[in-house]
């Protein structure tokens, strides 16, 4: 699959259009640092439209739309068949331009599922790479979505997570014999060591030891008023900030394999504008958009890396 890069003096991006527009690399040259997760040496790519994303090695950054877990929808008095983690990061984007001066690449691709369009533009400008969206509904339809931010991240022992201000309550959305069932809610403090619920040792701005073999995820259990969240590599001397309209993106998850997924080590903040994760349950919990006919979203997600 052709890969183009975007390239300058701080940062290095690699994005596969056939993938969905996936970025595969984000690296950082004066510090030799790779981002973005990447996969276990001889794991075999299954990359075809409709299929389910655990059958394909888990890296890099992707877009989950118009789901991330798969399920079937009723739009427009029939029920369709959303597919695992969305239609986007299995399907062929076109590439309508590729600047490499001005270190831009726009793509784009026409949904045969949901007639929308979906346009992406990324752009490398300093120590900050600008993803910038427009979805449009281009059918007679309206049909429920979810957007969210799929980007998985290399997983380090000693790394932070950075949270939103005013960060303080947590919402356990898988079956966990850390942290319970899923719905469970958890209150936090900031504390010395950082964030700590008040009935449990967990700390939600650490990762899981490697040989824990666990895998979590939970959400800000409020929509976050602050569009900021990212990590730090202290052995890397290697900091993160993700940032965005928190108006447009208002739910935050996190999800952290320490070999409970695969045997993989990634761990990935999602922001997203649905809470949460399939369309039945955002529905339920009334945190679910809806696109109508002629209706389009758009929205930017930044990456600084420093």
């Amino acid at each position: 699959m052709k890969q183009y890069t975007l390239e300058n003096e701080y940062l290095s991006v690699i994005i596969v259009p056939e993938m969905g527009g996936k970025s595969i690399s984000v690296y950082e040259k004066g510090k030799q640092f790779e981002l973005l997760a990447q996969p276990r040496p001889g794991y075999q790519e299954a990359y075809q439209k409709g299929t389910s994303f655990a059958d394909c090695a888990a890296f890099g950054f992707d877009d989950a739309f118009p789901n991330i877990d798969g399920g079937s929808v009723l739009v427009d008095g029939k029920m369709i068949a959303y597919p695992d983690h969305g239609e986007i990061w299995s399907s062929p984007m076109e590439v309508i331009s590729w600047d490499q001066e001005r270190n831009t690449l726009e793509l784009y691709y026409k949904s045969p599922l949901l007639q929308y369009g979906y346009e992406k533009k990324i752009l490398l400008r300093d120590r900050t790479i600008v993803y910038a969206y427009r979805i449009t509904n281009q059918g007679t339809a309206a049909f429920p979505f979810i957007w969210a931010f799929h980007c998985l991240v290399r997983y380090e022992e000693d790394m932070r997570i950075l949270f939103p201000k005013d960060t303080n309550t947590f919402t356990n959305v898988l079956q966990s014999s850390v942290l319970g069932k899923a719905g469970t809610q958890y209150q936090v403090e900031q504390t010395k060591e950082g964030l700590t619920a008040r009935n449990t040792n967990y700390r939600f701005d650490r990762v899981p030891e490697a040989k824990s073999r666990s895998m979590e995820k939970y959400y800000v259990s409020d929509a976050v008023k602050e569009g900021l969240c990212g990590y730090d590599y202290p052995s890397h001397e290697v900091r993160c900030r993700i940032r965005y309209d928190a108006a447009k993106l208002p739910w935050l998850g996190f999800f952290v394999t320490a070999g409970g997924f695969q045997g993989d080590y990634n761990c990935a903040l999602e922001p997203s504008d649905g809470y949460y994760d399939s369309i039945e349950t955002a529905l339920q919990n009334k945190r679910c958009l809806v696109a109508e006919p002629g209706e389009h979203k758009e929205f930017e997600i930044e990456i600084e890396i420093a």
